[in-house]
């Protein structure tokens, strides 16, 4: 949830981005047993010998890409190669202090949890982009679904004692305010402490950065950037003109993970 009076200018919109006014009815219907093999699994990750590394693959279609070359060009951005981005490897370091929500992402990852209780499968796969905002961040969502748990989660720690939105590539879950955690991420693009206290931080991009800072110079439905000065806010926006799909995601085995 973003405090809002630490910007010095807002104009009003008819998109909600991240942080939406009204929130909607809380619901659960997932069975003891289920929850109970939920908590299991956050046991299981907490104890584990190193940081679990979860990996998004990009793609968007190129074709229809080309139809926004030109203003693309102006802004200094390129059209991709190919259909396929690249990968993001993002490693959940702060399970510690936010077990249930780093799990809770990993499970999205995954897509182990099946369906949710508003009848969505729990997985990014497949999903495309909400929201690119230059400057600030990207998010996506699996619409209508609270979480693997089937209701808001609580936040957990939202002051960790080593980590802060003072970096590119921070990995935060988004909320509708206070304990309403749900199955909205973010990562950013930009130093963005003013949501310090507000987003729970789950992990950090340890590679494909680079394939962010391709997505940010895609086209979106709003032509004034987002975040393009520091606490000022010039429009919402960031809706993208082409889709953007996490074409595949998953938890990396150990074996996989090579970090430089």
């Amino acid at each position: 949830m973003v405090d809002y009076s630490k910007f010095s200018k807002i104009e009003d919109s008819d998109d909600e981005p991240i942080w939406q006014t009204q929130a909607p009815v809380k619901s659960s219907k997932v069975s003891e047993k289920v929850l109970q093999e939920l908590d299991l699994k956050i046991e299981k990750l907490q104890t584990r010998s190193r940081f679990c590394h979860c990996f998004l693959d990009f793609a968007v279609d190129v074709e229809k890409l080309k139809i926004y070359a030109q203003e693309m060009e102006d802004a200094g951005a390129k059209l991709p190669k190919s259909r396929y981005l690249g990968r993001v490897v993002v490693e959940l370091d702060q399970a510690a202090f936010a077990p249930k929500l780093c799990e809770n992402f990993r499970l999205l990852c995954t897509g182990e949890q099946g369906t949710g209780v508003r009848g969505q499968r729990l997985s990014y796969q497949g999903r495309h982009l909400d929201y690119i905002l230059p400057k600030y961040c990207i998010q996506a969502s699996v619409p209508d679904e609270f979480s693997c748990w089937g209701s808001y989660l609580p936040d957990e720690n939202l002051v960790l004692p080593q980590a802060s939105f003072d970096k590119p590539g921070v990995l935060a879950v988004g909320n509708h305010g206070p304990d309403t955690n749900s199955c909205t991420f973010m990562i950013t693009l930009n130093e963005a402490s003013h949501l310090d206290g507000f987003n729970q931080i789950i992990g950090h991009v340890v590679r494909g950065l680079e394939v962010l800072r391709m997505i940010e110079g895609f086209p979106t439905d709003r032509k004034v950037q987002s975040f393009a000065e520091r606490n000022v806010k010039s429009h919402w926006g960031g809706r993208p003109m082409v889709d953007v799909i996490i074409e595949s995601c998953g938890e990396m085995s150990e074996e996989l993970i090579v970090l430089k």
